[in-house]
């Protein structure tokens, strides 16, 4: 009888449910983490698509070029677009008018996929006063 022990198969119960809680736990502190991550990866997609239109109208606006919203051939770049955010731009000033007098900014807009619920806007050459960047168009 003592030379017949059962072997053990498979995991107890307890184990089980010691492993799933901390697996759990895991995913608590993980996932929102990944989330911040995902928001500031997006919002700096924006600010660096946004500077790069910046710049575009920056050189035609010293070139002598006028473009309005959806010009982007005139900037010299194709439509912008992604996944997370659309891109819109004030009409680009005649050279004779300052550009951070014409208060010229370029509006990032979140899609639906966006983790970011504010639009953002971009001056590339902001009046005395007013940031490069705001989530208010008037500021």
């Amino acid at each position: 009888m003592l030379g017949k022990m059962r072997t053990r198969r498979g995991f107890t119960l307890t184990e089980v449910v010691v492993v799933g809680i901390i697996i759990g736990i895991l995913a608590a502190v993980s996932i929102p983490i990944y989330l911040g991550f995902l928001a500031d990866s997006q919002l700096d997609l924006a600010k660096s698509t946004s500077e790069m239109i910046g710049a575009a109208a920056t050189f035609a606006h010293n070139r002598g070029l006028e473009a309005s919203s959806g010009d982007w051939g005139v900037l010299g770049i194709s439509d912008p677009e992604d996944e997370f955010w659309r891109y819109t731009f004030d009409q680009v000033p005649p050279i004779t008018t300052d550009l951070s007098d014409a208060d010229f900014k370029v509006q990032a807009t979140p899609k639906a996929k966006c983790r970011i619920a504010d639009t953002y806007y971009f001056r590339p050459e902001p009046p005395a006063g007013k940031e490069k960047w705001s989530t208010d168009a008037g500021n």
